[in-house]
């Protein structure tokens, strides 16, 4: 029955349930991590089925935590006593962490390709560049650093030639606008606010989509 409510879910979100009768029963509850304190483009449609109702439409009552990327969203479905029913995390993090015995199930994933780019500061022009600069992520083996890994790993770069920053999503705009870091892994919306921003001098140095091109994007991943 979990499991039908969990589909039910994001096929309200994605726009593939509306023709659905509305549930006459009570109300079933779901609490929902998301891995960003707001949403990125990719986010909208879970947000967008809540503002209008959608879920309420059909039975379901939805609560959506905010958690600062997708480590702290793992780290929090996966704790001890958590009352997390699902949560949004990186495909290989939610894959490691099964492979370690998180004991969670996959049950969503994106079908398109990873629509993120490798943002960095003027000057660099080639992922070699990169070794010896700040590199922004927000933990180990979580969505920016595994992009930057398919970056910087074919030049020859490893996580010991460069300089960790821990970056939350919130903060990668405006890390790479301060320059607090050299380097960030970025929404292709966020780029083009911070190109706008710093008159052109960050700029795209490599497309994700294009380093990653059988990403698991993300997982929809339940205890």
């Amino acid at each position: 029955m979990l499991k039908k409510t969990f589909v039910l879910f994001f096929l309200i979100a994605t726009g593939f349930a509306f023709a659905l009768s509305p549930a006459a029963t009570a109300a079933t509850k779901l609490h929902f991590g998301m891995p960003t304190p707001k949403p990125n483009v990719v986010h909208i449609p879970v947000y967008l089925a809540l503002d209008r109702g959608f879920y309420k439409a059909q039975g379901l009552d939805v609560k959506i935590s905010r958690f600062r990327g997708g480590t702290r969203a793992h780290q929090a479905i996966t704790a001890k006593g958590t009352d997390l029913d699902l949560a949004w995390i990186p495909g290989p993090l939610t894959m490691s962490g099964i492979a370690r015995g998180s004991g969670l199930k996959i049950f969503y994933s994106y079908a398109h390709k990873n629509e993120a780019v490798l943002a960095v500061q003027a000057g660099i022009k080639k992922p070699a560049d990169l070794r010896g600069k700040k590199l922004g992520i927000e933990g180990k083996f979580g969505y920016s650093h595994l992009g930057m890994l398919s970056v910087i790993r074919p030049a020859g770069v490893t996580d010991k030639d460069v300089n960790y920053v821990r970056t939350t999503p919130p903060q990668r705009v405006s890390f790479i606008i301060s320059g607090k870091v050299d380097a960030v892994l970025m929404h292709i919306e966020q780029v083009s606010f911070a190109r706008k921003k710093t008159k052109g001098r960050v700029h795209t140095l490599a497309r994700i989509w294009e380093t990653q091109p059988d990403y698991l994007y993300a997982a929809v991943a339940a205890p």
